[in-house]
């Protein structure tokens, strides 16, 4: 069973450019010290956007140990640091889990 962890950036005005930028960094970064797969997906119109960074896993414990693994590295909480405050780049983020119950790509 298969669970899709999916964190929702609310993108400030004027800033989506530099999120994209910013979010992808974060993508590569979150792949080399996990090896998971990162998609981004951007939803939204004019100056009104918001973000999804989106991963699966193949159970909420190893969603646990990836958490533990990444927040653990300096790098990824200078990343944070820098978008949601240095950057001013999001106003807010909301994480989401989803079990995934069936998958045709099987």
């Amino acid at each position: 069973m298969a669970i899709t962890n999916s964190r929702e950036f609310t993108i400030n005005v004027g800033k989506i450019a530099d999120a994209e930028k910013w979010l992808s960094e974060g993508a590569d970064l979150w792949k080399e010290i996990t090896g998971k797969d990162a998609v981004i997906y951007k939803e939204g119109w004019g100056d009104q956007y918001k973000m999804l960074f989106v991963t699966t896993y193949e159970s909420m414990g190893e969603t646990e140990e990836v958490g533990e693994k990444v927040m653990a590295d300096k790098r990824v909480t200078d990343w944070l640091q820098n978008g949601m405050t240095n950057g001013d780049l999001i106003s807010g983020a909301v994480d989401r889990f989803f079990t995934t119950i069936k998958d045709t790509r099987e």
